[in-house]
Order: structure tokens, then sequence, then C-alpha cells
């Protein structure tokens, strides 16, 4: 008994293919911790903290039989730009496509909020009262969404009674701090959750 015997075998499970697959978008969708932003930088600030320890640690680098040096700038900075510019710029689009090759993200991509033009992340300040757009980046399936922090999908698949069903590009008011949570729905299939949390920056707290 492992992690990975246990992940296996509840990956028959429906509803823990889904929760998985809405940790894996919350995780890799931009400005995600596993978004390609977030991982060059921490890989940045690794590579700063041992950036003078490499000047020492390249004196060891070589062949065991025949001698043949390296330094930390013919091989150790070629190296790093290349995982910079050529690895994590492309990295999670490729998990992505390996989680539905597996079965383990749906084919439907989530819904897409903007704020005049801009992509929204999962949590955004906002001065009330705001217009967002929401858009079905998919040619097929309906936007559903609530404003209450639950799920416009009920276990088991059926549609929770609080979802509002809305076509591709209608804009929405948000006029107060709250949970919007939404997901692309077509037949059977559901989209993994796009969860956002909009913060009133304004918003008058004097009664409490």
């Amino acid at each position: 008994f492992q992690p990975q015997w246990l992940h296996y075998r509840l990956a028959s499970n429906a509803e823990y293919r889904l929760r998985f697959a809405d940790r894996a978008y919350k995780r890799f969708a931009p400005g995600g911790a596993l978004s390609p932003g977030k991982c060059i930088n921490r890989f940045i600030a690794r590579k700063d903290q041992v950036d003078m320890a490499i000047i020492a640690e390249s004196a060891r680098w070589g062949d065991a039989k025949s001698w043949d040096p390296r330094d930390k700038n013919d091989d150790w900075l070629p190296e790093v730009a290349d995982l910079e510019n050529n690895f994590f710029p492309v990295r999670s689009d490729i998990v992505i496509s390996q989680l539905k090759a597996a079965g383990l993200y749906p084919s439907l991509e989530p819904t897409v909020v903007k704020e005049s033009g801009l992509t929204l992340s999962d949590e955004r300040a906002v001065t009330i009262p705001v217009t967002v757009t929401l858009e079905n980046p998919n040619n097929r399936g309906q936007i559903l969404y609530t404003l209450d922090g639950t799920d416009p999908r009920l276990t088991g698949g059926t549609t929770s009674l609080k979802a509002v069903q809305v076509q591709n590009g209608t804009n929405l008011v948000v006029s107060g701090s709250t949970i919007f949570r939404s997901r692309i729905l077509d037949g059977q299939v559901w989209s993994a959750l796009k969860e956002i949390r909009f913060v009133a920056v304004n918003e008058d707290y004097s009664n409490l």
C-alpha cells in the first residue's frame, strides 16, 4: 500500500477523477503554483541561492577517465537558460495533455473569465460593481455558474438548482465580494472547476 496504488484504485471512480482534474486545473492554470511563470520564478530563486557555490562545485565536474574541465559559464549557465526558455514554458501544457490521455482530465476546457480583456485567475481584488465576461473556450457545451461558492455540478453529475446557464460571451456584473464557480457542461461531460474569489476593496463593513 502506497500513494500511487491508492491513486490507481481511486481513479476508477468518476467523482475522484473530476476532483483530481479540478485540482490539476487550479495548479496548472495561469497564476497557479505549477504554471510556467511560477515554476520559472521558483527555479530562478533556487539558482540564485547556489550561484556562488556553483563556481566551486564546477571544479569537481569532468570525466573520471580523461580530464575534461567544465565551469559555470560554459556548462551551468547554458543549461539553466535552456530550462528557463525551452522546458518550463511548455511543460505545464504537456502534463495536462498527459492527464487527458490517462483519463484524469476532461476533454472540455473550463470557463474563461475576463475583465476588460484580461483573463482572471483564482483571486481578484476589485472595485465594485465590476463587469466580467464569461467565455466558453470549447466549440461545444454550455456555461453554468454560481455566485455563492457552491459547485454548479452535484455529486453524481446532475446540475445544481442554484446554477445559472448562460451563453458564450455573456457579461456578468459582480456587485460584492463573492466566490464565483463555473463549469462547462456538454451532455454528460463536465469541465474542471473554474473558481475566482472576488474581493471588493470598497465594500462597506461598518455595520459588522
